[in-house]
């Protein structure tokens, strides 16, 4: 016997696998469903960096318009700002066309 496969084949299927949709069964297949963790020891390691950049930018300008107190700025704009970032969990709704949320933050 010849068996085609048809749209209630696939539906049959489907609910076997214990899917009552196609769009879950996809993300599933697609490991779609999974949302990865934010990886915040990256994070400190781009924080580092930023931090870094800044410095360097501040011993390049004028005086006139560098911070004498550059650590303190860091602090205030780079650590503050991502510790209420974390802890309101903001951090991992970041998205900007699929990129990582580590990487539209340091963006």
């Amino acid at each position: 016997m010849n068996k085609l496969i048809t749209t209630q084949y696939f539906k049959e299927y489907r609910k076997e696998l214990g899917f009552t949709n196609q769009g879950d069964v996809k993300k599933f297949f697609a490991g779609k469903d999974i949302t990865p963790t934010v990886d915040y020891n990256y994070i400190e390691l781009l924080n580092t960096r930023l931090i870094e950049i800044i410095k360097k930018i501040n011993s390049l300008v004028s005086n006139e318009i560098n911070f004498n107190n550059i650590d303190e700025f860091c602090t205030n704009n780079v650590n503050v700002v991502f510790n209420k970032l974390k802890d309101n969990n903001i951090i991992q709704r970041l998205n900007n066309q699929g990129r990582r949320p580590e990487q539209v933050y340091f963006s």
